[in-house]
């Protein structure tokens, strides 16, 4: 994959450029994603991640077992902060690991520690990744793992060893037990192992392989433990094989794996590649043109140079840029973040290639090579702080409290010992972290309108006759919400009962739901939530 890289005398500028430099570059990404990092929970899957991990629970699909695991030992040792904000910092320590991560990566590449710099820097105040490093979210670990195992991937193709080969398996085994965005990394992964295989291979790399990715798989059987356990946190309750199987393959978003039409893709396509008018998760809105413009000269010079490296590095970014144009949610943005990486490993790449070619023109002229290597360092060093100080104002989420105000103003809206329905993540998850992570308003039931559209899930609700409910019979069809109101009927002489959330709002849109919605009275204005009332 890499030639081998020459050892080169322990300097003490070559002992700062390998080793102090990405402790450096990693610890000031730290202070920028501490200074703008959310002060407790966001929108989004903050909530649902936040409270599977406090409490062993089953976060959405695919279950993320490392993650949770992870955090759950993360929220339990740090003793600062709630926990909402501890795994907002466990976040921002990810990514800041993966920009020092990448560093070595570059260097171990490009022997250039401001080219190294650059793509490093560079990377760490592109508005995706940054976006990711200041809430809790599964993308910054992702992309950790990416580098690490990109790292290992190089040691292994540098000096090929049993060991090195079962670190690289275990590396990727890894990251494909966090998110199966990992799979679309299986082909530079397969070209890495491919281009060994036909040369020189020990009998003991293919075990070695196959125990690296099979060992980390098992932590996927943390989701039926974690479901039987039964915790209030219990998304999608996969303890059954067919249940577990569903959420492990995302089945609940199947629908949205192939796009609608060609069109669609299409358009997704132009706004990656658009400058002028670039969405969000485009290369342009990441990097400015003027450093862009050295990814295509960092892999050409890769592929010519290092044709296995280069043809990793591409495989690494074509088929997880496939899957972000075809996959259709709302949030796409993460999902292009492998490509960033590898767009600002090549901006590294090229960057040095442009000052081997500077450094050839002012061959035997001393004072012209000092000059570039100043510009150099001055542009590796600016470039990022200029940007991340242009883009520090939209991205500083220290004074984010939205989710919490949200939380609050639900729960302080519906009476003791209330039922209380919750819709969309909005809404559902703050007010169940303010309820089963905080301990507040423990009087307050809830329960959740996912649960009542599949007769797979019935048990969720059924089990709320714990907490002093009336809960009757659950009808054998997937009637869920005739069910819903016969539940609100036999509790209301005994408790106040609410709904509360996006599918509420709007009452003509969900015909089905005209039953409940008819008997249901607005009392807090500006947001949506009902009183149920009597019939």
């Amino acid at each position: 994959m890499a030639q081998s890289v020459a050892a080169q005398p322990r300097t003490p500028a070559g002992v700062l450029a390998r080793g102090l430099l990405p402790v450096m570059v990693g610890a000031g990404a730290f202070g920028l994603y501490m200074r703008t990092v959310a002060p407790g929970l966001t929108f989004g899957d903050a909530g649902d991640l936040t409270i599977a991990a406090y409490q062993l629970g089953v976060p959405h699909p695919t279950g993320y077992p490392l993650y949770t695991l992870l955090g759950h030992w993360w929220s339990r040792m740090l003793p600062w902060g709630d926990p909402a904000w501890r795994m907002n910092v466990f976040s921002a320590i990810s990514a800041s690991l993966a920009v020092g991560v990448l560093y070595v990566v570059v260097h171990r590449l490009t022997q250039c520690w401001r080219s190294s710099l650059l793509a490093s820097a560079m990377f760490a105040v592109s508005p995706t990744f940054w976006s990711q490093a200041t809430t809790a979210e599964v993308y910054a670990l992702h992309v950790l793992l990416m580098m690490i195992l990109l790292l290992v991937l190089s040691l292994w193709a540098e000096r090929p060893t049993t060991g090195r080969a079962f670190s690289a398996a275990s590396a990727y085994g890894l990251m494909l037990a966090h998110h199966l965005m990992a799979i679309w990394l299986l082909p530079a992964v397969l070209a890495v192992v491919l281009w060994h295989a036909r040369t020189t291979w020990h009998r003991g790399w293919t075990a070695a392989w196959i125990l690296g990715v099979v060992v980390p798989l098992s932590l996927y059987a943390y989701l039926p433990w974690a479901a039987l356990r039964d915790p209030p946190w219990n998304w999608g309750d996969p303890r059954t094989p067919g249940r577990f199987a569903a959420h492990v393959t995302g089945q609940l978003y199947r629908q949205r794996m192939v796009p609608t039409t060609p069109h669609v893709v299409v358009r997704r396509v132009r706004q990656y590649l658009s400058v002028q008018d670039a969405a969000e998760y485009a290369a342009a809105s990441q990097f400015p043109v003027a450093v862009l413009v050295f990814a295509p000269v960092g892999v050409w010079t890769l592929l010519r140079s290092r044709r296995a490296y280069g043809t990793t590095t591409l495989l690494a970014y074509l088929a997880p840029l496939a899957w972000a144009m075809t996959y259709r949610i709302r949030d796409i943005d993460p999902y292009f973040l492998p490509c960033h990486l590898m767009t600002a490993l090549w901006i590294g790449a090229g960057f040095h290639a442009a000052l081997a070619l500077l450094s050839r023109v002012a061959s035997g002229r001393s004072a012209l090579q000092r000059m570039f290597g100043m510009l150099a360092a001055c542009a590796a060093l600016g470039l990022p702080l200029a940007l991340g100080t242009a883009r520090f104002g939209g991205l500083d989420r220290s004074a984010d409290r939205g989710a919490n105000q949200l939380a609050d103003a639900v729960l302080s809206s519906v009476q003791r010992d209330a039922v209380l329905v919750l819709s969309g993540d909005s809404w559902g998850f703050p007010v169940a972290y303010r309820r089963y992570v905080l301990g507040q308003r423990p009087d307050v039931v809830l329960l959740f309108y996912r649960d009542f559209l599949s007769t797979e899930y019935y048990r969720l609700v059924t089990r709320e006759r714990r907490r002093g409910i009336i809960v009757p019979r659950p009808p054998r069809t997937s009637d869920g919400l005739s069910w819903l109101d016969d539940i609100f009927e036999a509790n209301l002489g005994r408790r106040p009962c609410y709904l509360a959330g996006d599918a509420f709002d709007d009452p003509a849109s969900h015909p089905a739901l005209a039953a409940v919605l008819r008997r249901s009275r607005r009392i807090a204005p500006g947001l949506p939530v009902y009183r149920v009332l009597h019939p």
